[in-house]
């Protein structure tokens, strides 16, 4: 983002919440890191879009938004929570 300047950015609004994962009864954060949340945070609004459905972002480029895990082979598994 130094080199390019301000450009578009597409998230969807739980990358930025904070995420743990617990082994051995010890928790450990496995957010985003923090420079990346830094420089999402310092993005012009009008640059910053919070994404939760698909979304064509050129007449050949589109992106899915959230993806619902419906069955159980998709469960990550592990003890992760936020």
């Amino acid at each position: 983002m130094k080199i390019a300047g301000p450009i578009d950015t597409y998230c969807h609004p739980g990358v930025v919440l904070p995420r743990y994962s617990i082994r051995n009864l010890s928790p450990r954060q496995i957010q985003m890191p923090g420079a990346s949340m830094v420089a999402i945070d310092t993005l012009p609004q009008q640059h910053l879009h919070w994404v939760q459905q698909p979304m064509w972002l050129s007449d050949k480029i589109g992106i899915t938004g959230p993806i619902p895990r419906e069955t159980r082979f998709e469960n990550t598994g592990g003890p992760f929570y936020f």
